[in-house]
């Protein structure tokens, strides 16, 4: 099988050769990796054996190396300093009164889609291509405006949030038709609606006012039979039903402190594939490597029971893993999965 079919059956629950699995990491992870292991960065998905190759549209086009910050094509700034994440730093419509004047990216911009260009055609036929568009509403509305300034404008500025919203779904949606046109096997949006307790803001205002945006951008890529791909970090268990309604089809990551995988399984298996579960918040950070190998076992046994799952960690990996962890992960994905992992031969 190829890697697009094995993520295919996983998202139409249909069994497969073995479960797709794709390992993620921080800048700053990824730079020691390939350092360790002596290889290149375009080595990686090979010899990693991951499944999915991104078209990532969150793209920085101003530097100021003095400040350490990168400027994205709406203008936030991001620390390049202080996170091995993403730490926004810059806020450029903290004030309404700048909002009529305030200029929108262009839909259109060819840097948005510079990912797809270099990919090959055997790529192309063997990697599930997922563009990928993060802080696609709530998050960039925030992003924009503070988050403090956002969580005051559910309240005191609602009709000027709504408007934002609309032009940002707007924006979403001329970017998310150029993706499909170009040929991306599925989409990916992200937005943050859960803490690790529970939702950020209340389910009867996400469903207000995110709903029915969130429906008008998917439903772009469902007319087309397009699946879709999720990335809320947090419990979402709250608002889960609602986005399985309007075409969830994976949801991303799976965070094991904020959701149990069985109750996900239990509750949304039939509905829904999952991506995540190996903890980066504990396990992978903090664990045994025996601790790993059982989380692998567990996750592929709960969250792949319906053939639903695509093995990975809980967040992107990032540096406070042991090298003796991440290994441990591979080989028991290679043990218990199967998993091709070309990577292991060399060690």
């Amino acid at each position: 099988m190829t890697k697009k079919e094995r993520v295919n059956h996983a998202i139409h629950h249909r069994r497969s050769d073995r479960l797709p699995h794709q390992i993620d990491f921080t800048w700053r992870m990824k730079k020691e990796f390939l350092s360790h292991f002596q290889i290149q960065e375009k080595e990686l998905p090979e010899l990693l054996g991951n499944h999915f190759l991104y078209i990532d549209t969150h793209k920085k086009v101003k530097l100021d190396e003095e400040k350490g910050t990168d400027y994205d094509v709406f203008g936030v700034g991001w620390d390049l300093v202080k996170s091995e994440g993403y730490l926004p730093c810059f806020h450029p419509l903290t004030d309404w009164n700048n909002f009529h004047s305030f200029q929108f990216p262009d839909p259109q911009n060819p840097i948005l889609y510079q990912d797809f260009f270099p990919l090959q055609d055997g790529q192309k036929k063997e990697y599930f291509i997922l563009s990928t568009q993060g802080w696609v509403l709530m998050e960039r509305a925030w992003l924009l405006r503070g988050f403090e300034n956002f969580m005051i404008d559910l309240i005191d500025n609602r009709t000027e949030l709504e408007r934002l919203l609309d032009l940002i779904t707007d924006y979403q949606i001329e970017v998310l038709r150029h993706l499909i046109q170009l040929g991306v096997d599925g989409i990916y949006t992200g937005d943050d609606y859960g803490t690790q307790r529970g939702l950020l803001i209340a389910r009867k205002t996400w469903q207000d006012l995110l709903k029915p945006r969130l429906r008008r951008i998917w439903d772009v890529a469902k007319k087309e039979g397009i699946p879709v791909f999720h990335h809320s970090c947090g419990n979402v268990l709250d608002i889960l039903d609602d986005m399985v309604e309007i075409g969830l089809n994976v949801l991303i990551p799976v965070q094991p402190q904020a959701m149990d995988i069985q109750l996900l399984q239990n509750r949304f298996g039939d509905h829904l594939t999952f991506m995540g579960g190996i903890s980066t918040q504990k396990t992978l950070p903090f664990g045994t490597p025996t601790d790993v190998q059982s989380e692998v076992r567990k996750c592929i046994e709960v969250l792949g029971s319906k053939n639903n799952y695509v093995i990975s960690a809980s967040h992107e990996i990032g540096s406070d893993c042991p090298m003796n962890n991440l290994i441990a992960f591979f080989h028991e994905m290679k043990k218990t999965n199967g998993s091709d992992i070309p990577l292991l031969e060399k060690l």
